[in-house]
């Protein structure tokens, strides 16, 4: 997450090949620091020097933790996930939530279960964890089972929610490895918008023909249907990265890279899809940028750059023996020359949509589309007043 002039990584697992060759018995060890990368200042990603923070002495490390950063507060929280390299909770022991302050409800806190690989995100002052599973990796004493509902944390007033009043046999918060996003921009409250991943269980890949958005003001779920690019529609993924960027002409664009696909393969093909056209572009080909992966994260800083961290080529065995085509797993891609490129740079332009976007709605396309009624209230009357 971004948070001030850094860019932060916590959690997840390190590899031990150096130099091509493994310098510890395991493929990969459980990081147990938070890295800090300035964003302040140009740099490139095999030379940028990384801060370390030291954990808290009763701090583990953990894999798929909601991580929330606050601009409010200046603080980032961490929450949920499951402890790294297949280790369990033992009796006595939680998965607690790091912050500033003690939650409001101790005891609604506490009735929550912690979940892992859910679908996190923060958005004005609420931290939201959607879907996942839980078992005694995540929390003690837990089967393996799922976990549909929404876990929300209050960040100004450090109350708990725990959302299940739905129908938990559709796709709405009941996913797993799929991504959640912030939409704002459309009205007077934010709003959630999943895409991809699966149904835990099922094994059930969820399209990208379609999204799914959530309104907290009204905890009701709706659903919306995505338009296909001249190539058609990303194929269906999980463990991919998402970030969103604000277009001058009030639009909002979701950019999409990588992932694992139902085969298992990982992914290299970088997509956009605009709001509130609901549209697909796709950016790159598949195979064009040879830097596939999977359960990396990305962000936007610097104005128009997406930088991604991390992930891997390959699925579970001897992930983590092969080599990164990029210096220490960091890639960048500039939104506005929609190019991959070796460097950061923090004084670059504003960032606007890539023009093929902007024309849908100079020449009226995006108005002929396919919307239901809630959709076409909530993104189109209420769009941002800085549209033009």
């Amino acid at each position: 997450v971004t948070l001030g002039d850094y860019l932060y990584i916590e959690g997840g697992q390190i590899s031990t090949l150096v130099d091509k060759k493994q310098t510890n018995d395991a493929e990969s060890l459980e990081f147990s620091k938070t890295l800090a990368i300035p964003l302040n200042k140009p740099w490139k990603p095999g030379s940028v020097e990384i801060k370390e923070i030291a954990y808290k002495n009763d701090m583990r490390a953990t894999n798929f933790a909601g991580l929330w950063a606050d601009p409010k507060r200046n603080a980032i929280y961490r929450w949920a996930g499951e402890l790294s390299r297949s280790a369990r909770y033992e009796e006595g022991q939680e998965n607690e939530m790091y912050m500033l302050s003690k939650p409001a409800q101790q005891t609604a806190f506490d009735n929550i279960i912690p979940s892992t690989h859910g679908q996190s995100v923060f958005c004005d002052d609420l931290g939201f964890y959607i879907g996942g599973y839980v078992y005694s990796g995540s929390s003690y004493g837990e089967s393996n089972r799922g976990s549909p509902g929404v876990r929300m944390y209050n960040a100004s007033s450090s109350e708990w929610s725990n959302i299940t009043n739905f129908d938990s046999s559709g796709s709405q918060g009941n996913i797993w490895n799929g991504a959640a996003v912030c939409v704002k921009g459309f009205g007077s409250s934010p709003l959630v918008m999943l895409l991809g991943g699966a149904k835990r269980f099922e094994s059930e890949h969820q399209p990208l023909t379609f999204v799914t958005i959530y309104d907290p003001i009204t905890q009701k779920w709706y659903r919306q249907d995505t338009v296909k690019d001249t190539n058609g529609f990303p194929s269906e993924r999980e463990y991919f990265c998402t970030a969103a960027a604000q277009g001058k002409n009030g639009t909002l664009e979701v950019y999409m890279f990588g992932g694992l696909s139902t085969k298992k393969q990982a992914l290299d093909d970088f997509w956009v899809l605009s709001l509130p056209a609901f549209k697909w572009f796709q950016l790159s080909s598949p195979q064009s940028s040879d830097a596939i992966r999977h359960g990396h994260k990305c962000a936007i800083a610097g104005n128009r750059q997406f930088i991604s961290i991390g992930g891997l080529a390959k699925y579970r065995s001897g992930g983590f023996k092969s080599d990164d085509v990029w210096p220490r797993g960091i890639g960048i891609f500039d939104l506005v020359t929609l190019a991959w490129v070796d460097s950061y740079d923090p004084d670059l332009g504003e960032y606007d949509s890539p023009a093929n976007v902007q024309e849908i709605y100079k020449n009226g396309e995006a108005d002929g589309y396919n919307y239901t009624p809630v959709i076409q209230e909530l993104f189109w009357k209420n769009r941002s007043s800085n549209s033009r």
